[in-house]
């Protein structure tokens, strides 16, 4: 794959962890599901944007914006404290 394959993967990589922010954020506080994220978020239900979902809730875990507690699926406090900053930029 060339560069600018590399980008398009990592554009949508990125937009991906946006939306799970932003469904995570309009949930808070209620937990919502993987199934019900990868649901609303992969675009066609295919393997690969269900799979890219999966990708951006690992990469958002990893990182401590998502807290995961069994399948459900909440922002840390930390992001949630974030957003609230963020609110009318």
């Amino acid at each position: 794959m060339g560069a600018n394959g590399g980008e398009n993967t990592r554009a949508s990589d990125d937009r991906h962890r946006r939306v799970v922010v932003v469904l995570l954020l309009s949930a808070h506080p209620a937990a919502r599901s993987e199934t019900e994220v990868e649901r609303e978020v992969a675009e066609d239900g295919s393997f690969g944007g269900r799979d890219a979902v999966a990708r951006a809730i690992r990469d958002l875990v990893a990182a401590g914006v998502v807290q995961r507690r069994d399948r459900a699926l909440t922002l840390s406090r930390a992001a949630c404290a974030t957003a609230t900053l963020l609110e009318g930029w």
